[in-house]
C-alpha cells in the first residue's frame, strides 16, 4: 500500500533542497505578458464605453425621432394609405349643382361645406353623398369622420330587416347596419 519511504516529509527525512522555491519567469518575459495583457485590458474597457455610448445615442435619437414621425404620418399633408388594398377611386355620385362643384375631396377637407351640401341635398342625393364621403374618409384612414358619415346614413332611413348585404359596402358600413338591425330586433323583442 503506501510505505514511509515515499513521503519526503516524513519525521527524520530531510526535504531536498531548492523543493519549496516557485518558478519564476524571466524578466523579459513577464514584462513581454504584463504589456499585452494591460493592453488588451484596456482595448475591452474601451469597446464597452464605446458601445454603451452608441446605445445611449440610440436610444436619445429615436425618442426624439419617433414623435416626429407619428406627428407626420397623422398629419393631413400626409394621409396613411391602407396596405391590405390598394385604394378605390370614388366617383362622385349624382349631386345637386352646387354638390357638383365641390368634389369629394374637397368635402372631407372642409366639413362645413359637407354640412351645407348636405343641408341643401335631397334625401336621396343625402345618402349618395354620405356613402362617397364615409368610403373616402375610411379610405384615407379618417374613420371618426367615416363613421359620422355612415351613422348618419343610417339614421336616414333604417335599412329593410331582409336586405341582402351589399358587397359594395365597407367592412365599416357593414358592421353599423347589422349593429342597427340588432337594435331594432333586441327593442322589438323586449316590447
Amino acid at each position: 500500500m503506501h510505505s514511509e519511504d515515499d513521503e519526503p516529509l516524513v519525521e527524520g527525512k530531510c526535504v531536498p533542497d531548492g523543493a519549496w522555491d516557485v518558478a519564476t519567469a524571466p524578466d523579459a518575459l513577464r514584462e513581454a505578458v504584463w504589456t499585452r495583457t494591460v493592453s488588451v485590458v484596456r482595448t475591452r474597457r474601451r469597446i464597452r464605453k464605446v458601445l454603451l455610448l452608441c446605445a445611449l445615442a440610440a436610444a436619445y435619437v429615436s425618442g426624439v425621432v419617433t414623435p416626429w414621425l407619428i406627428a407626420r404620418e397623422r398629419s393631413p399633408a400626409a394621409p396613411r394609405q391602407l396596405a391590405a388594398s390598394p385604394p378605390a377611386q370614388v366617383i362622385a355620385p349624382n349631386l345637386s349643382d352646387r354638390a357638383k362643384v365641390d368634389s369629394v375631396e374637397n368635402l372631407l377637407s372642409d366639413r362645413e361645406k359637407l354640412a351645407l351640401a348636405l343641408a341643401s341635398s335631397t334625401v336621396k342625393e343625402q345618402v349618395e353623398l354620405l356613402r362617397a364621403v364615409g368610403d373616402r374618409a375610411l379610405e384615407e384612414g379618417d374613420t371618426d369622420l367615416a363613421l359620422s358619415c355612415y351613422g348618419r346614413l343610417i339614421s336616414l332611413g333604417p335599412p329593410p330587416k331582409n336586405e341582402p348585404i351589399d358587397v359594395a359596402d365597407t367592412w365599416l358600413l357593414r358592421s353599423l347596419k347589422q349593429a342597427r338591425l340588432q337594435e331594432e330586433h333586441h327593442e322589438s323583442s323586449q316590447s
